[in-house]
């Protein structure tokens, strides 16, 4: 039924019933139209140390394979799999052809946003969307409105890809648990990796020179700490994207926003939608200058006005909390049940026993009486914050 077992009794206790939906586990002998089922937390849990049992013995199996040189990861592009024999690589021309000629282009001294505009004018596919139209399903976002679009990460990616020269690199990301599903780069030391494996498409000299141009070529100034108070809150008008935050690489003083979506008439965007800073804030401290004199002269009004936000803000911060309270202490009631039914199990007629139970239900009486005074104290605070008036000062 789950391999959660806590989200799973949260939702067959607390959120299907809620929202009178029925849960039918064919192979589990679960209906919950016919009563609950006393065994189902007890399976959730079985099948979580499932899951978990899984994950470790496939976590030693892709440990044997990547140390004997057997590619863990798919085959980068340009290069597939052999019918064969899948577990080696081979060269799939057609990609090869694009890859040899970015390095090339990068010898040659052009840059990286010169490569992908040139790719694009020429209709190249991006990886993802050359898959795409070879039938085979690999994961990532797919362009669909422009599959030419190549982006600079994606340029750089190939560039510093070591598999091209023909060797194996395995283990190169992690996971730090079989429930995070974020992989983590692994340390240099930490990985494998096998020369001459497969055939290169790019001589081993050619590519250590494009590394060396790649770590010495001389970026633009930036500064880096640098940030606006308005980066994150500006969006575009036109195609809804999110406005970057840039200054004048001749004279820092002249800073501005534009279109992140534009990019070189290479995105989405028809305009660079581009304003100065300086005028940014110019148009804020009007709109603040504006809001002052409206408050000095119609200060109920604007009393009013916050007086309700600040109440609308303060009732949905404790609707989430009594959702959150109530929650837990069903979840509490949920695993008081389990444990009492477990010991008379295990320890029938015990007078101990019993004694623990008394003492653990006059916790629980404890527990929600504390609940309960929570609650009157939300209450009465509410009732205090509705009936104060905070002062307003120009």
């Amino acid at each position: 039924m789950g391999r959660n077992y806590r989200e799973a009794g949260y939702y067959m206790e607390e959120f299907f019933p809620d929202h009178d939906v029925r849960l039918v586990a064919v192979s589990d002998g679960v209906d919950t139209a016919e009563g609950e089922d006393e065994l189902a937390p007890f399976r959730n849990i079985m099948n979580e140390w499932y899951a978990k049992d899984i994950s470790k013995k496939r976590r030693i199996s892709n440990k044997v394979k990547g140390g004997s040189g057997e590619p863990l990861s798919m085959p980068p592009y340009g290069y597939m799999k052999d019918p064969d024999d899948p577990k080696r690589w081979i060269v799939d021309e057609d990609a090869a052809t694009t890859v040899r000629r970015i390095f090339q282009m990068t010898l040659e001294g052009q840059g990286i946003g010169q490569i992908a505009t040139i790719l694009d004018k020429d209709g190249i596919l991006t990886p993802m969307n050359y898959w795409q139209s070879k039938g085979l399903n690999r994961g990532g976002k797919k362009n669909r409105e422009k599959p030419t679009h190549w982006k600079n990460s994606t340029i750089y990616k190939i560039l510093t890809l070591q598999e091209y020269c023909g060797d194996v690199i395995n283990f190169k990301t992690y996971s730090k648990s079989y429930k995070n599903k974020r992989r983590y780069v692994n340390e240099d030391e930490n990985r494998a990796i096998f020369w001459g494996v497969h055939q290169a498409i790019i001589d081993r000299g050619s590519w250590e020179k494009v590394q060396q141009m790649c770590g010495t070529r001389k970026t633009k100034p930036k500064k880096a700490s640098e940030r606006s108070i308005f980066s994150g809150m500006l969006k575009c008008a036109d195609c809804g994207g999110n406005l970057g935050f840039h200054f004048n690489q001749g004279n820092h003083d002249i800073k501005y926003f534009n279109c992140q979506n534009y990019n070189n008439k290479r995105g989405y965007c028809n305009a660079t939608h581009y304003i100065r800073l300086d005028f940014l804030e110019q148009v804020v401290v009007q709109e603040i200058n504006r809001l002052t004199e409206f408050a000095s002269r119609y200060e109920d009004d604007f009393m009013r006005a916050m007086i309700g936000h600040s109440m609308q803000a303060a009732e949905t911060d404790r609707a989430h909390k009594k959702r959150e309270l109530d929650k837990l202490t069903a979840r509490d009631k949920e695993l008081d049940t389990l444990f009492n039914g477990f010991m008379r199990i295990i320890w029938p007629g015990n007078s101990a026993m019993n004694g623990l139970l008394k003492c653990q239900k006059t916790m629980s009486r404890n527990r929600a009486k504390s609940a309960s005074g929570s609650r009157c104290c939300a209450q009465s605070s509410k009732r205090k914050a509705a009936s104060f008036t905070p002062p307003i000062c120009f």
